[in-house]
């Protein structure tokens, strides 16, 4: 509450903040440690109340349990909190990481080198995650830029959720 009123009291512009959501799926959250969606979305909403803070935020493909479904719920979770930016990122898989531990189980094929982004695993097909890539740099161009907001506001409205329309355009 008191980091809340101290950022009130801020100009406009002076901070930005980078907030790695990663995934709003709790079992995935669990899974890697991270806080349950309901306390991240909490502290997240006061942050984008304030209206002087640029928020970035992050949503990681490729994660454990997080199949299409998940990852379209993620983004609309994400998307219709109207942050400043919204990534959609793709697991890095890096030895020494428990990911890259785990990465036999969860059937976990990446690019040899570097950055090791993840190409398929359980719950995602390599055609799916090639789809993903390309609704990411959608975002960029649409929704990131800032330059569409009008046309995408209306855009939106013809579809059921916002990652139909991104997929739609992929």
């Amino acid at each position: 509450r008191e980091d809340i009123e101290f950022l009130r009291g801020c100009p406009h512009g002076l901070f930005q903040f980078e907030i790695g959501i990663q995934s709003t799926f709790d079992k995935t959250l669990k899974e890697i440690k991270r806080d349950s969606w309901s306390k991240i979305i909490n502290n997240v909403e006061k942050l984008l109340e304030l209206k002087n803070i640029h928020i970035h935020l992050d949503l990681i493909v490729g994660l454990p349990f997080e199949d299409l479904e998940e990852i379209k719920n993620s983004f609309n979770n994400v998307y219709s909190l109207k942050p400043g930016h919204l990534q959609l990122g793709f697991l890095k898989v890096l030895r020494g990481t428990e990911i890259y531990e785990k990465s036999g189980s969860y059937k976990i094929t990446c690019l040899g080198i570097a950055p090791y982004r993840i190409k398929s695993n359980r719950w995602l097909s390599e055609n799916e995650i090639e789809k993903l890539i390309k609704i990411s740099e959608l975002l960029d161009v649409l929704y990131n830029s800032g330059r569409f907001r009008a046309t995408l506001e209306n855009m939106e409205k013809l579809y059921n959720s916002n990652y139909d329309l991104y997929d739609n355009l992929a």
